[in-house]
């Protein structure tokens, strides 16, 4: 399964209008707002984020399995 997880930022609230040709989205107050998107490949053995910058490096095991005791203990 692949999906994708973009998340936006806005400078004063979080109400946004989608123009009219169907794709792009502006805060309705006319404010600043930033998004960032990765895109998720999961499949039964794991997972891979598919866009990461250079400047990203994937987790390493420990740091996966820290995430995963934290999050479900």
């Amino acid at each position: 399964m692949v999906f994708t997880i973009a998340s936006m930022v806005n400078q004063r609230n979080r109400r946004v209008s989608t123009t009219s040709d169907g794709w792009t989205v502006v805060t309705d107050d006319g404010k600043l707002s930033a998004q960032l998107e990765y895109t998720v490949a999961v499949s039964r053995t794991g997972f891979e984020v598919m866009t990461l910058r250079l400047d990203e490096a994937p987790l390493s095991d420990a740091q996966l399995l820290r995430v995963r005791f934290e999050n479900h203990g």
